[in-house]
């Protein structure tokens, strides 16, 4: 996956290799409490986006985001084979 530091705001936008559809992962994740934006909601065209998605960090703790962080890798990796 990659994405850059935001130079400001409260997201984090991140690119995940072809073929991964965000869109199919946010129901997992939620089974998991883990709630994030899919790409193709925040896109003016959807299907470029498909492959992104946003994260917020303007609230939970930094423990909350790390453990956040696994389990959407666990959620990821589950279901997709990524990372």
């Amino acid at each position: 996956m990659e994405f850059q530091a935001p130079r400001g705001g409260m997201f984090l936008w991140v690119k995940f290799p072809a073929g991964v559809d965000t869109m199919k992962l946010v129901a997992p994740a939620l089974k998991e409490g883990i709630a994030f934006n899919p790409g193709p909601e925040w896109a003016t065209d959807p299907d470029p986006a498909r492959n992104y998605l946003r994260l917020c960090y303007a609230l939970p703790s930094e423990q909350q985001i790390a453990e956040g962080v696994a389990k959407l890798a666990q959620v990821f990796h589950r279901e997709v084979g990524v990372p």
